[in-house]
């Protein structure tokens, strides 16, 4: 089920974008305020069981459709999407909402907004909670994805982050992906989630599978029911996905790295507050080794939570009932 679109707002932020975003008061003084940033997908929509979940037992929520998806602002200058930027906007939401600080959930690529957040705005960060992707610190420039391609096949045996050349170089890939959509939707959520290690990962692949015609196309994933299935294809496939796409450029071309460099102190590299990390055990992208190092590594032992779901990169859409129950357990220890 769709999430309410009455209960959505429009800001247009000092930079001058217009952000989409679903808002629902805190029922009482004593419920927190949540903040959910989604990464790709069908913007704030990916956030519909944990938003009902949490709304339900009155927590605040903010949802906000990011730059480039829904009816926020289409971005398509890898400039404007630098993550002290968005953080920036975040904050000026909260502030038009009155809210002084709140708990964020980020899951996949809204992981690095909510970690930027948190670096430049402690004071706006109670907790936060990382789905698939973790904490990011800032890595100093310049961005090499070769040698990273390189690093992650010796280490894994097999590349991780090949598909990115196919979204932010080839300026054909919003028409490929769009052309071939049941065959992009069907590989963007696997029904085996396995199919990421040939199709996904590697330089070429994505692309090499998307143009090889109906022949090749992926099963349909039977994780979706008929409905879930019916809103996460219609909303995505009627996006201008060059908006989403930019995001890789803004990696690829060291926009995201040299700001954090510049932006981010290095005494603000380590997060202190309470974390929670959770990854899926069949995600064969966001791999749980890498993620588990980076919020070790960055963030207070003490005030760490990690958790595994048995699901894919999508948890909070596979499993909803298990991710949502397993964040109420963490905020309610808080």
């Amino acid at each position: 089920m769709a999430m309410d679109s009455n209960s959505y707002k429009d800001l247009k932020v000092s930079r001058g974008f217009n952000y989409h975003y679903y808002v629902a008061t805190a029922r009482e003084k004593s419920k927190q305020n949540l903040v959910f940033i989604h990464g790709f997908g069908v913007a704030s929509q990916d956030w519909r069981h944990q938003v009902r979940f949490f709304q339900e037992l009155g927590y605040g929520i903010i949802a906000p459709d990011s730059l480039g998806y829904g009816g926020s602002s289409i971005i398509r200058d890898p400039q404007q999407l630098k993550l002290s930027l968005i953080a920036q906007d975040i904050v000026e939401i909260l502030q038009h909402e009155n809210i002084q600080s709140a708990i964020f959930v980020g899951q996949g690529g809204g992981s690095p907004i909510i970690s930027r957040v948190a670096q430049l705005y402690p004071e706006k960060v109670t907790a936060a909670a990382f789905l698939a992707i973790p904490y990011a610190a800032p890595t100093p420039p310049p961005f090499d994805l070769k040698q990273i391609l390189k690093i992650q096949k010796d280490t894994f045996g097999y590349e991780l982050f090949g598909y990115w050349e196919f979204l932010a170089i080839d300026p054909d890939a919003p028409v490929i992906a769009i052309s071939n959509f049941e065959a992009f939707f069907n590989l963007i959520y696997p029904d085996d989630p396995k199919s990421w290690i040939s199709l996904f990962g590697p330089s070429g692949a994505m692309k090499g599978y998307l143009l090889a015609g109906p022949d090749a196309v992926l099963p349909s994933p039977s994780w979706f029911s008929a409905e879930e299935k019916r809103l996460q294809y219609t909303t995505l496939q009627a996006f201008d996905l060059s908006g989403p796409f930019t995001y890789y450029k803004a990696y690829l071309e060291n926009v995201q790295s040299e700001d954090g460099q510049q932006s981010v102190p290095l005494d603000r590299y380590r997060l202190s507050k309470p974390v929670f990390y959770g990854y899926g055990t069949e995600d064969y992208i966001s791999l749980p080794a890498i993620g588990k190092q980076a919020v070790q590594s960055f963030c207070d032992g003490e005030k760490l939570t990690i958790r595994e779901f048995k699901a894919n990169h999508w948890m909070h859409l596979q499993v909803p009932d298990d991710v949502n129950r397993t964040l109420l357990d963490w905020l309610q220890g808080l």
